[in-house]
Order: C-alpha cells, then structure tokens, then sequence
C-alpha cells in the first residue's frame, strides 16, 4: 500500500516535470524563432550597410578619378606635349601623379605619396 503511494506520487512529480519539460521546450522554440527572425533583420541591415559604404565609396574614387582626369591633360600637356592620349600608359601615369604637385591636395593622392620608410 504504501509502495502504490510513494509509486503514484512518482507518477505525479514525473508528470508534472514533463509538462514543466514540454513547456519550457515550447518556450524555447518560441525564443529561437524569434531570435531567427532578428537575425535575418540585422543580416539585411547589414547588407544594406555595405551596399551603401560601397555605393559611397565607389562614388568617392569616381569623383577623384573624373576630378583627377580633367585636371590631368593640361597638367600632361606641360609635362609631354607629344603625349598620345589614345594610349595612356599606367607607368607614365604613375610618374606624373608622383611629381604632380597639383594633385596632392586630393586624399588619394596624398595615400599615394605616402611611402614607408623602409621601402
């Protein structure tokens, strides 16, 4: 008698646990699902984040680049006069931008001419 007591008390906490059990499983699902969803919130504003910086960046090197080439054939025409401008060449490009003193007003530039001392 006493067996079936302690035995249908067992039953009792067993099931009462289990329901605590499958309660806090359900919570946690609902937590996790939620946590899901914040996550892919803060993935497309991160997204969008970099889409912009690249945007703004992208805009910034158009700017100096086009900044840059008006500049460029004047400077150019005093440096070479026969210079031929349907063939630009990168290593010219790179000496005039190094010794051109109009340009270095400009950020790019200025990373440009910005040469570590032991190289």
């Amino acid at each position: 008698m006493i067996r079936s007591i302690k035995l249908q008390n067992q039953r009792s906490n067993f099931s009462t646990n289990s329901t605590s059990i499958n309660e806090w499983h359900q919570k946690c699902l609902e937590m996790e699902s939620t946590l899901v969803a914040l996550q892919q919130q803060l993935n497309k504003v991160l997204c969008k984040l970099e889409k912009h910086k690249t945007k703004h960046f992208q805009e910034e090197c158009d700017s100096a680049f086009y900044d840059g080439f008006d500049k460029f054939p004047s400077y150019l025409y005093r440096v070479r006069l026969s210079y031929d401008w349907d063939y630009i060449m990168a290593s010219l490009v790179e000496d005039i931008v190094k010794d051109g003193g109009e340009y270095t007003e400009h950020k790019y530039v200025k990373v440009a001419h910005n040469i570590p001392k032991d190289a």
